[in-house]
């Protein structure tokens, strides 16, 4: 199936991963394990979002309860969205803005949806943020509390490669 363009207005995601299971249940599924998973190919030239809200979970090896980070009314575009390996001579770039922990973030992503594992280069920033609110992730993944502060702005930059991401955030 190949779409030129299409809009996606005001949608839900959870988006699950947990380490403690072995091999990955499908619910436990990152977007580009679950777009490969379809029977069909599909092939979306630009792929624009509108008031979604994403919700991302993940449970480390060791971990008891997921860290959890939302990210309210994004809104932007991902352009080559593809789970067609032949047809994937690039990969898909995404650009986004849009609340994270109730402060204004925005980032610029490229995803390779085609590959078996998780291959992604990401960056943007995040600006007047309560530390407070990074409490749902950070105590649940890294064993991190913050009591009290504000972050005024910051950028960020991920790489992963092959499911790897080494060093840090």
């Amino acid at each position: 199936m190949i779409v030129r363009s299409a809009t996606i207005d005001s949608l839900g995601l959870s988006a699950d991963l947990d380490r403690k299971r072995e091999p990955l249940e499908a619910s436990s599924r990152l977007p580009h394990e679950w777009l490969q998973s379809l029977r069909r190919r599909i092939r979306i030239d630009t792929l624009r979002l509108l008031r979604a809200d994403v919700r991302y979970a993940e449970r480390a090896r060791d971990g008891v309860r997921p860290g959890t980070i939302t990210f309210d009314t994004l809104t932007g575009a991902a352009y080559h969205v593809t789970n067609d390996r032949d047809a994937s001579v690039e990969e898909t770039r995404i650009q986004m803005r849009g609340w994270v922990a109730g402060a204004p973030f925005q980032v610029q992503m490229v995803y390779d949806l085609a590959a078996p594992e998780l291959n992604l280069e990401c960056h943007g920033s995040v600006t007047g943020l309560n530390g407070r609110r990074l409490n749902s992730v950070l105590a649940n993944l890294q064993g991190l509390r913050v009591r009290d502060g504000r972050l005024d702005s910051a950028w960020f930059e991920v790489k992963v490669k092959d499911g790897w991401q080494p060093g840090g955030c």
